[in-house]
Parts: structure tokens; sequence; C-alpha cells
């Protein structure tokens, strides 16, 4: 029996697929979008990118609360345009933002600053806007900080069941890997994976990601289970194999 249709409006903790294009509204630049073609058209393709639906879980802080507001009134398969000021988008500037570090700082963690670099620095992401005199000037704010945007949004779909979203958050963080298997049995998210992928750190990383979501976003499940085959023997084959061993 499939699941019924999500009466409105969504709520904080949906698990939903959407596409969208972000622009700015004084000149329409393309700054980000899930659609390969607009990428393209943009000069903003990267071969790095994951193009398609993107999976947003609502109140996580994924999307900017203008937007969050605009998808709580929409259907499935609905699209449109959000305008957003500064305050409902990416908040406005903020001067206190800018601040001043001895270079010496990032020296120490191994980064060569220069302008234009984007850091981490003291757990916050910000711009170098200048290098100079042992010190370095970085900004802090979001690069989107103080600018009226425009989002066309498509609300692709809403995730309802375990199995929906468990296969969701997979894509996002293992990709469409053909070699992975996943289950969902009596509260069990039950993931098969060959063992030779287990060596990858930043498939090892995916796969903690993996688990969190599904701990923190999908409460009827209550474990999550890696298996893996380190070697397999068939049956078939061994009989094969002794048969033609005792051939004359």
């Amino acid at each position: 029996m499939g699941c019924a249709v999500r009466s409105l409006p969504l709520k904080p903790g949906d698990v939903v697929l959407l596409d969208y294009t972000l622009s700015l509204k004084d000149d329409g630049r393309v700054v980000e979008t899930t659609s390969e073609e607009v990428a393209r058209e943009a000069g903003i393709y990267s071969e790095d990118a994951k193009y398609g639906p993107r999976l947003v879980v609502l109140g996580s802080g994924d999307l900017p609360p203008g937007l969050e507001e605009a998808l709580k009134e929409m259907k499935e398969g609905e699209e449109k345009e959000v305008v957003l000021p500064p305050e409902k988008a990416f908040g406005k500037r903020d001067p206190g933002k800018v601040r001043v570090l001895p270079a010496r700082e990032l020296s120490a963690r191994g980064i060569v600053p220069r302008a234009g670099m984007e850091v981490e620095v003291r757990g916050e992401r910000g711009i170098i806007l200048s290098v100079g005199s042992g010190r370095v000037i970085i900004d802090f704010n979001h690069p989107l900080a103080g600018k009226e945007v425009v989002y066309k949004v498509k609300l692709v779909k809403v995730l309802q069941s375990p199995e929906e979203k468990v296969r969701g958050f997979l894509e996002k963080w293992l990709g469409r890997l053909e070699e992975a298997e996943v289950k969902v049995e009596d509260g069990e998210v039950i993931l098969e994976l060959p063992f030779r992928l287990l060596h990858s750190r930043e498939l090892v990383h995916a796969l903690e990601a993996f688990a969190s979501d599904i701990e923190r976003h999908v409460e009827e499940v209550t474990r999550v289970r890696l298996i893996s085959t380190v070697f397999e023997r068939r049956v078939e084959e061994e009989e094969a194999s002794s048969a033609q061993a005792a051939a004359p």
C-alpha cells in the first residue's frame, strides 16, 4: 500500500527533494543551481558538483528562512519564484565580522594566506580580503550577506516512508553507488558494501554522516548496521572444481 498524500503545510523535520536556481536580484547572475543545464549556461558548471534534486530537512538550517516559509505552503510538483530581502536570505552585512588576524596564526595552521582565499579559522569560514605587514584581513560574513536574491524552486517530492528517507540520505552522502545495497526491516537499516570500498577514508566519513542523519531525522529507525563480505566461495564453483579434478 502506498503512502498517503501529505497534507499541507509542511513542518520542521520534513524531508524533501528540491530543484532550485539561486541568482542575484540586481544583475541576475546565477550563484547556485541543482540543474546541470542551467549551470553550463551560466558558466558555473563543475565536474565535482552533484546535480539533481537536493535533499533538505526543513528546520535544520539548510535553507534561508524566507525560502523555508515559502516551501511550507507549496505542494509536490509545484514551482515558484521567491524574492528574498537580505534579512530573509543570508543576513545583512555585519562590519564586525570583518576582522584582522595575525598572519602567524594562519601560518601555524599550515595556511599560506592570499587575497581571495577561503579559510576556516576559529570555527568560522571567511574570505581573505588582504594580506600585509604581518596581518590578514578576513571577512566572515556570508558571501551573499546584504544581497537581495531570487530562488526559482520546485518542490519535487516529500519523502514520507522510512525507506524513502533512508535511500534519500544514502544518495546524498554516497551518491548513486551501484554496489551499495540497502534495506529497512523492523526499524533497522542494513547497508551492504564491498569490503574493498571500506579502505577509503572519504567513504568512512560519508558513512558516519549518513548514520548521523538517519539517527536525527528518521525516528522510525533504531539501528544502522553495515555488512561487508570479505571473502565468499560459491558452492557451485567448488563442486565444479571437484568434478573436474575427479574426471579421468
